[in-house]
């Protein structure tokens, strides 16, 4: 067989192996058919050079360079990832693809190879299908559907990886380029076993991280049933209430009619109906969002029981689009940072928590304000005030994540002598617009 052949034999498997390894991707955005082609004449074309060419660059990392490019744009133009996640699952399939190489120079496989295959084309597809299990395995036992967020961690991950096989694949090409003895060729067999632990680690730390995701999922899943499941018990509890006045309306009439040569009595009597009677469904938050009445319900009472007034006047329903945990994110923040706040300030006028929003070219904008003691300084994405517990810095980095996830922005204003504010503004998007889709 010619080395012409081979080449173009192994160019083709490997794009192949490439299009299977992330056929069970789903795009993040629609995909038109010119974008199909147009990744997959990239791949092919971007790879071409490395087969035609047939000099490796002297430098590991400038061959690895070389061989991510094609996978990294593939996958930004057929599946529309984005870019930090199109170089992770590159690197996901050039670790599959180094495991393959090394795997092949063991003498165990030579040792197959010569005893069982006599035939060069016969060879070069053994050569190429190791290449394509190996790459399947990976790209099918790590969850790819389930890695929403490129954290960090995965990065931190990536970087120790690509390193400890830049030095196998440098220290690989040394040896063989000074040539192996039959005891030195036994190193590549440790150094593929090294690659194996280290792809199980791989997999099981992606597996942590999606089965951990999926664990907070449902416990948001859990906590947005919840506070629904208590908005609607408190409106229910209000209902009957209104229910039972309206019954009783006529007795409660005929009393004050009795009490009008008596102004006081009637006056206490008035002001006893109104506050035990009317005031339920007052004090019920009307957001036109059950999972944020819910949640600002339960912080009203955390609020009263350390004689905070939280003044709520919202309209949600603009951003019915947005998902309950990033709706809990936001408010649950806000809401914990302003009560840590307003504990420090001993005027009980003073100690009260607005929240009210308003609309504005074709945004939601949603001010929450409160007043603190000290003076804030600047922490991360936040403030802290010099009083104790008068921090605002805590949590503000989940809010601002939250809301630029829909493409909002947040601002904070201290003009204010003695009051925080923070100002969020959210785009009004059709309920049938996808956030992602804008």
């Amino acid at each position: 067989m010619t080395d012409a052949a081979s080449r173009i034999i192994l160019m083709v498997c490997n794009a192949a192996a490439v299009i299977w390894a992330f056929w069970i991707v789903e795009p993040e955005k629609p995909v038109c058919r010119v974008r199909y082609a147009s990744a997959y004449v990239a791949l092919v074309l971007l790879r071409l050079p490395l087969y035609i060419y047939n000099r490796p660059f002297r430098a590991a990392w400038m061959n690895t360079a070389v061989r991510f490019m094609p996978c990294v744009i593939y996958l930004r133009l057929c599946k529309r990832l984005g870019w930090n996640k199109c170089i992770y699952f590159s690197f996901i399939t050039w670790f599959g693809f180094t495991m393959a190489s090394i795997l092949r120079g063991t003498w165990a496989y030579g040792v197959v190879s010569e005893a069982f295959i006599y035939s060069g084309i016969l060879n070069t597809m053994l050569a190429r299908c190791i290449d394509v299990a190996v790459v399947m395995c990976l790209t099918r036992f790590i969850p790819l559907n389930d890695i929403r967020r490129m954290g960090p961690e995965r990065m931190c991950m990536m970087a120790f990886l690509v390193i400890c096989e830049l030095y196998i694949i440098q220290t690989v090409s040394t040896k063989d380029g000074m040539g192996w003895t039959e005891s030195t060729s036994e190193i590549k067999i440790y150094l593929f076993l090294m690659q194996v632990f280290a792809a199980c680690g791989l997999v099981m730390f992606e597996r942590y991280l999606t089965g951990r995701a999926k664990w907070e999922q449902a416990k948001m899943a859990e906590l947005d049933s919840r506070y629904r499941y208590k908005a609607l018990q408190e409106r229910q509890a209000a209902e009957s209430d209104v229910r039972r006045l309206h019954h009783d309306m006529k007795n409660h009439l005929l009393a004050i009619r009795r009490m009008v040569n008596t102004p006081e009595e009637q006056g206490k009597y008035i002001d006893g109906l109104l506050e035990s009677e009317l005031s339920t469904l007052e004090k019920l938050p009307q957001t036109g969002n059950d999972l944020l009445n819910g949640l600002l319900g339960e912080k009203m009472l955390q609020a009263e029981k350390e004689n905070i007034c939280l003044m709520v006047e919202l309209d949600f329903r603009p951003c019915a689009y947005m998902d309950g945990a990033d709706i809990c994110a936001i408010f649950g923040n806000i809401v914990d940072n302003a009560i840590e706040a307003v504990r420090s300030i001993e005027n009980q006028a003073r100690r009260t928590i607005r929240i009210r929003s308003e609309q504005a070219a074709e945004n939601l904008i949603v001010l929450c304000s409160n007043p603190y003691t000290g003076v804030l300084k600047p922490v991360g994405h936040g403030f802290a005030s010099s009083k104790k517990g008068g921090g605002h810095g805590i949590g503000l980095s989940s809010v601002q994540r939250a809301v630029e996830k829909y493409g909002g922005i947040v601002t904070l204003d201290t003009e204010c002598d003695g009051v925080f504010s923070l100002i969020l503004m959210l785009p009004i998007r059709k309920e049938d617009e996808h956030p992602d889709m804008k």
